[in-house]
């Protein structure tokens, strides 16, 4: 698929509201600032997948779509990642992971930073990259290791979207298919379903007894809808 947009379309990604409701500023800003340093580039994808997360949840949103057909837009999601951001939809599928992967599991990146910082002082090479941060929390924080050149290689070509990957974001967005975090205070529950799997760092019974405290506050205090708040 070509990137090129017509008048209608440049004027749309121009508009200050369009930039505003679909983080377009901020997500060109960041875009801009990732470097080849690699803890640094790293750094700034842990902020853009968390605006892109954002972003996907606006792009899907009812709100969202009418404002596309306010302005005659007429994209498929794939067409405004390529055209918003200049990606291909499966590597937006993988920072979208990532942002999904900071929401279940809040201590995740200083978990994986100290797992590579520990893999390197014992002159092994792992891989600081979107693709080695999901497969870290994909795998109950276990790091990959980069055993050779090729390999890393391929692991800097995926998250420079120098592959076709349709097929993985196929997989990003079908194996996942239950994501739930709920903060109680102090504590902080995490809860997934990959693969017909339900995997938490949180104790079972702990997950349930959160679970009935919201299902409790639903019951008495009713829902609010998030469009009457904003």
């Amino acid at each position: 698929m070509e990137n090129v947009t017509n008048t209608i379309e440049q004027a749309f990604l121009n508009n200050s509201q369009v930039k505003s409701f679909f983080k377009l500023g901020k997500i060109n800003t960041l875009q801009g600032r990732v470097g080849n340093a690699q803890k640094k580039k790293f750094g700034y994808n842990v902020e853009l997948s968390k605006l892109v997360l954002e972003a996907y949840e606006q792009i899907t949103s009812e709100q969202g779509k009418q404002l596309m057909e306010q302005n005659d837009i007429h994209w498929t999601r794939e067409e405004f990642y390529l055209k918003a951001f200049g990606w291909k939809k499966a590597y937006f599928g993988k920072v979208k992971k990532m942002g999904m992967n900071q929401v279940s599991f809040p201590d995740s990146v200083q978990a994986y930073y100290d797992a590579v910082e520990e893999y390197e002082q014992s002159g092994l090479k792992a891989s600081l990259s979107v693709v080695g941060y999901n497969y870290f929390c994909d795998n109950e924080m276990t790091l990959k290791e980069i055993h050779d050149a090729q390999a890393s290689e391929e692991a800097d070509a995926i998250d420079n979207d120098e592959t076709d990957g349709e097929e993985t974001e196929t997989e990003t967005e079908s194996n996942t298919d239950v994501s739930i975090t709920i903060k109680l205070g102090e504590q902080t529950i995490c809860l997934r379903r990959t693969d017909g799997q339900l995997i938490s760092h949180n104790d079972s019974g702990d997950i349930v007894n959160a679970l009935q405290d919201v299902i409790d506050m639903v019951n008495t205090q009713g829902v609010v809808s998030a469009s009457d708040v904003s």
